[in-house]
Protein backbone atom coordinates (compact mmCIF):
# COMPACT_ATOMS: atom_id res chain seq x y z
CA UNK A 1 0.00 0.00 0.00
CA UNK A 2 2.73 2.24 0.92
CA UNK A 3 4.10 1.81 -2.69
CA UNK A 4 1.00 2.18 -4.44
CA UNK A 5 1.26 5.55 -2.44
CA UNK A 6 4.62 6.41 -3.30
CA UNK A 7 4.16 5.43 -6.81
CA UNK A 8 1.18 8.12 -6.65
CA UNK A 9 3.00 10.83 -5.19
CA UNK A 10 5.64 10.62 -7.86
CA UNK A 11 3.30 9.96 -11.17
CA UNK A 12 1.53 13.54 -10.26
CA UNK A 13 4.94 15.33 -9.45
CA UNK A 14 6.17 13.93 -13.39
CA UNK A 15 2.63 15.36 -14.53
CA UNK A 16 3.14 18.92 -12.45
CA UNK A 17 6.58 18.89 -13.94
CA UNK A 18 5.17 17.43 -17.25
CA UNK A 19 2.95 20.57 -17.32
CA UNK A 20 4.85 23.00 -15.85
CA UNK A 21 7.26 22.55 -18.88
CA UNK A 22 4.79 21.84 -21.33
CA UNK A 23 3.16 25.76 -19.97
CA UNK A 24 6.75 26.87 -21.08
CA UNK A 25 6.62 25.70 -24.52
CA UNK A 26 3.13 26.86 -24.87
CA UNK A 27 4.26 30.41 -23.29
CA UNK A 28 7.14 30.19 -26.03
CA UNK A 29 4.79 29.19 -28.85
CA UNK A 30 2.18 31.87 -27.53
CA UNK A 31 4.87 34.77 -27.55
CA UNK A 32 6.51 33.60 -31.14
CA UNK A 33 2.89 33.56 -32.12
CA UNK A 34 2.08 37.05 -30.71
CA UNK A 35 5.40 38.61 -31.57
CA UNK A 36 4.67 37.24 -35.66
CA UNK A 37 1.33 38.48 -35.60
CA UNK A 38 2.50 42.26 -33.73
CA UNK A 39 5.12 42.51 -36.70
CA UNK A 40 1.88 41.66 -39.13
CA UNK A 41 -0.04 44.32 -37.44
CA UNK A 42 2.53 46.98 -37.96
CA UNK A 43 2.47 46.18 -42.08
CA UNK A 44 -1.84 46.97 -41.85
CA UNK A 45 -2.18 50.35 -43.67
CA UNK A 46 -3.77 52.45 -40.45
CA UNK A 47 -0.43 51.52 -38.56
CA UNK A 48 1.68 53.35 -40.92
CA UNK A 49 3.22 56.83 -39.86
CA UNK A 50 0.79 59.35 -40.43
CA UNK A 51 1.13 60.13 -44.06
CA UNK A 52 -2.50 60.04 -45.20
CA UNK A 53 -2.36 63.42 -46.60
CA UNK A 54 -2.85 65.13 -49.43
CA UNK A 55 -2.28 69.23 -49.75
CA UNK A 56 -5.34 69.73 -51.45
CA UNK A 57 -8.73 70.71 -50.07
CA UNK A 58 -10.72 68.31 -47.70
CA UNK A 59 -7.71 66.77 -46.90
CA UNK A 60 -5.08 67.05 -43.99
CA UNK A 61 -1.78 68.84 -44.57
CA UNK A 62 1.58 67.89 -42.53
CA UNK A 63 3.18 70.77 -40.73
CA UNK A 64 6.88 70.21 -40.50
CA UNK A 65 8.59 73.16 -40.13
CA UNK A 66 8.20 76.73 -38.58
CA UNK A 67 8.24 78.64 -42.27
CA UNK A 68 5.43 76.10 -43.14
CA UNK A 69 3.18 76.88 -40.31
CA UNK A 70 3.57 80.54 -40.72
CA UNK A 71 2.75 79.92 -44.69
CA UNK A 72 -0.13 77.63 -44.14
CA UNK A 73 -1.82 79.42 -40.71
CA UNK A 74 -1.25 83.07 -42.83
CA UNK A 75 -4.01 81.85 -45.40
CA UNK A 76 -8.02 83.14 -44.43
CA UNK A 77 -10.15 81.13 -43.27
CA UNK A 78 -11.51 78.10 -40.44
CA UNK A 79 -8.44 76.12 -39.06
CA UNK A 80 -8.40 72.64 -37.16
CA UNK A 81 -4.97 71.77 -35.92
CA UNK A 82 -4.01 68.41 -34.40
CA UNK A 83 -1.07 67.66 -32.43
CA UNK A 84 0.07 63.94 -32.68
CA UNK A 85 2.81 61.52 -32.18
CA UNK A 86 4.10 58.56 -34.19
CA UNK A 87 4.20 56.44 -31.38
CA UNK A 88 0.84 57.42 -29.75
CA UNK A 89 -1.81 54.26 -30.06
CA UNK A 90 -4.79 57.12 -29.96
CA UNK A 91 -3.26 59.21 -32.38
CA UNK A 92 -2.60 56.17 -34.79
CA UNK A 93 -6.49 55.26 -34.35
CA UNK A 94 -7.64 58.85 -35.01
CA UNK A 95 -5.38 59.77 -38.11
CA UNK A 96 -8.19 58.23 -40.65
CA UNK A 97 -10.59 59.66 -38.76
CA UNK A 98 -9.32 62.88 -38.89
CA UNK A 99 -8.95 62.80 -42.27
CA UNK A 100 -11.89 61.10 -43.33
CA UNK A 101 -13.72 64.34 -41.24
CA UNK A 102 -11.55 66.54 -43.74
CA UNK A 103 -13.00 65.13 -46.19
CA UNK A 104 -16.59 66.22 -45.08
CA UNK A 105 -15.82 69.54 -44.18
CA UNK A 106 -14.54 71.02 -47.36
CA UNK A 107 -14.53 74.71 -45.97
CA UNK A 108 -12.58 74.11 -43.43
CA UNK A 109 -8.01 73.90 -43.42
CA UNK A 110 -7.29 70.63 -41.36
CA UNK A 111 -3.79 70.48 -39.88
CA UNK A 112 -1.53 68.15 -38.26
CA UNK A 113 1.58 68.33 -36.48
CA UNK A 114 4.04 65.67 -34.90
CA UNK A 115 5.04 67.02 -31.68
CA UNK A 116 8.09 64.94 -31.51
CA UNK A 117 9.31 66.43 -34.72
CA UNK A 118 8.11 69.98 -35.01
CA UNK A 119 9.98 71.79 -32.28
CA UNK A 120 9.14 75.42 -32.32
CA UNK A 121 9.43 77.53 -29.41
CA UNK A 122 5.83 78.88 -30.34
CA UNK A 123 4.48 75.85 -30.04
CA UNK A 124 5.86 74.76 -26.38
CA UNK A 125 3.34 74.16 -23.57
CA UNK A 126 0.29 74.62 -26.14
CA UNK A 127 -0.93 70.71 -25.75
CA UNK A 128 -0.69 68.62 -22.84
CA UNK A 129 -1.29 65.36 -24.23
CA UNK A 130 -1.95 63.90 -27.73
CA UNK A 131 -3.96 64.36 -30.17
CA UNK A 132 -5.02 67.24 -29.11
CA UNK A 133 -7.56 69.08 -31.67
CA UNK A 134 -7.62 73.46 -31.30
CA UNK A 135 -9.74 75.13 -33.48
CA UNK A 136 -9.80 78.56 -34.59
CA UNK A 137 -12.08 81.06 -36.62
CA UNK A 138 -8.86 81.85 -38.23
CA UNK A 139 -4.46 82.76 -37.74
CA UNK A 140 -5.26 84.86 -35.35
CA UNK A 141 -7.77 83.31 -32.97
CA UNK A 142 -6.13 79.95 -33.23
CA UNK A 143 -3.21 81.39 -31.54
CA UNK A 144 -4.62 83.61 -29.30
CA UNK A 145 -7.53 81.49 -27.73
CA UNK A 146 -7.68 78.03 -29.37
CA UNK A 147 -11.26 76.59 -29.00
CA UNK A 148 -9.93 72.83 -28.05
CA UNK A 149 -12.49 70.08 -29.08
CA UNK A 150 -12.91 67.14 -26.89
CA UNK A 151 -10.77 63.85 -28.31
CA UNK A 152 -13.12 61.42 -29.25
CA UNK A 153 -12.96 58.45 -32.01
CA UNK A 154 -16.78 58.78 -33.42
CA UNK A 155 -16.92 61.05 -36.20
CA UNK A 156 -20.26 62.65 -35.01
CA UNK A 157 -18.43 64.23 -32.20
CA UNK A 158 -15.58 65.74 -33.55
CA UNK A 159 -17.43 67.00 -35.74
CA UNK A 160 -20.34 68.41 -33.77
CA UNK A 161 -17.42 70.17 -31.20
CA UNK A 162 -15.49 71.57 -34.67
CA UNK A 163 -18.80 72.97 -35.68
CA UNK A 164 -19.56 74.22 -32.16
CA UNK A 165 -15.86 76.28 -31.62
CA UNK A 166 -16.44 77.91 -35.14
CA UNK A 167 -19.67 79.06 -34.44
CA UNK A 168 -18.83 80.80 -31.11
Amino acid sequence: MKKDILRMIGFVALMFLWLYLMGSAVDMIVGSIATTFAKKFKEQAYYQPLIVYNQKNGFVTELTNSKQVKKELAKKGPVVLVYHTTWCGSCQMFMPTYSKISTLMSTVRFYAMDADKIGLKEHQGKFNAVPTIYVGKDEASLRKAPCEVKFSLKESEIMSGISACLNK
